[in-house]
């Protein structure tokens, strides 16, 4: 998409919004409000001077009922997956996501020239998907529900009890990106998101500590098994010819899932937890096409580099895992000992009670 019409486009945008405010009601400072920006920043997007974020013009399309496209004047296929109140409908919301990452995996299943790309923010949910304790952690996050400690319980005894179709989704999701050629750039301290969430779920009730150590325990093993698919750096590994792990020094705020196979394309862009716009348009394939190549070409890949700096990446990785899973281990020591001292304390009143 060429810059002058990108900020057409925008501008355009911005007014239809304009459209559908009351008379007493001020743009710059709706936007301001809602974006979370100075009128200053604001202003400098009403204008076309600053591009508006896909988390920008996500929040607008939600808060003023306006499609994806309005912003894009385009034909191709476009979605836009906004959360609602409802559990039930969140689930729905997170089955038709789901679906579709199926489809775009079976399309390119069978080409000569598939390939995968994502830029990770947070640990990939492909990767996620291969380990039940995981997929039942994190798609219970996406609900934003109350968890089920049962279910959570239940996996912690390698039995999956998640929806049926959920749970047949992620595994055929995992197998089907296990055998696709894929790209995977990831930001430093790529678990912090992940690790901090089991924490939270684990401070919620101290009975999940022993689940919470568990999540992690698999968390431990997916970076294993990342860092085996990469191989020895500099030596030939039958998976370097189907996955390529690029990390990044610096973070960056792109976060795209580009599916490709000859002549289609479409990109997934991801604005946050579960909410992805996916196109498969020309200007906006391109657009991502450009983004991924300037950012991969500003990343390390790990096959061309030494082993020492691979082990780094990952040990830096472990050592935060491992410094929460000593913190539950402490929350339950001391909660141990909170319960031996009211134990004591329990029997002494009762002896005393005996006395009088």
């Amino acid at each position: 998409m060429s810059a002058k019409k990108s900020i057409k486009n925008q501008v355009d945008f911005i007014n239809t919004i304009k459209t559908r405010l009351k008379p007493s009601e001020s743009l710059v400072h709706e936007m301001a409000d809602l974006l979370g920006l100075s009128l200053d920043s604001t202003y400098r997007r009403i204008r076309g001077e600053k591009k508006l974020t896909y988390d920008e013009i996500y929040f607008l399309c939600e808060r003023y009922n306006l499609s994806f496209d309005d912003i894009n004047c385009i034909n191709g296929k476009s979605n836009v997956f906004s959360p609602t109140s409802s559990t039930r409908n969140k689930t729905e919301n997170i089955k038709s996501i789901l679906y579709n990452i199926n489809s775009e995996l079976e399309q390119i299943r069978h080409k000569s020239d598939k390939l995968v790309i994502s830029t990770c923010n947070e640990i990939p949910f492909f990767r996620l998907f291969k380990y039940p304790r995981l997929t039942a952690f994190i798609i219970s996050e996406w609900v934003d529900d109350e968890f089920n400690e049962c279910n959570l319980e239940e996996t912690t005894k390698d039995i999956l009890v998640l929806d049926n179709e959920i749970r047949e989704l992620t595994v055929n999701i995992a197998k089907l990106y296990n055998t696709t050629p894929s790209i995977e750039i990831w930001k430093p301290y790529i678990v912090d998101f992940f690790v901090k969430s089991i924490e939270n779920y684990g401070n919620i009730e101290s009975r999940r500590i022993p689940i919470c150590y568990e999540l992690l325990e698999d968390l431990m093993n997916l970076l294993d098994d990342v860092k085996f698919s990469i191989g020895t750096p500099n030596m030939s590994n039958e998976f370097n010819s189907n996955f390529k792990f690029y990390f990044n020094e610096f973070n960056f705020n792109s976060n795209y899932i580009y599916f490709y196979s000859g002549a289609y394309k479409v990109v997934y862009l991801k604005t946050f937890e579960t909410n992805f716009i996916s196109s498969t348009s020309p200007d906006i394939t391109t657009e991502a096409e450009c983004c991924l190549q300037n950012l991969t070409n500003k990343s390390t890949q790990f096959k061309n580099i030494k082993q020492q700096r691979c082990s780094l990446f990952f040990k830096k990785q472990k050592d935060l895992i491992l410094m929460h899973k000593n913190k539950l281990l402490n929350i339950g020591s001391n909660l141990l000992n909170c319960i031996l001292l009211f134990s004591f304390i329990h029997r002494i009143h009762h002896l005393l009670e005996n006395l009088v």
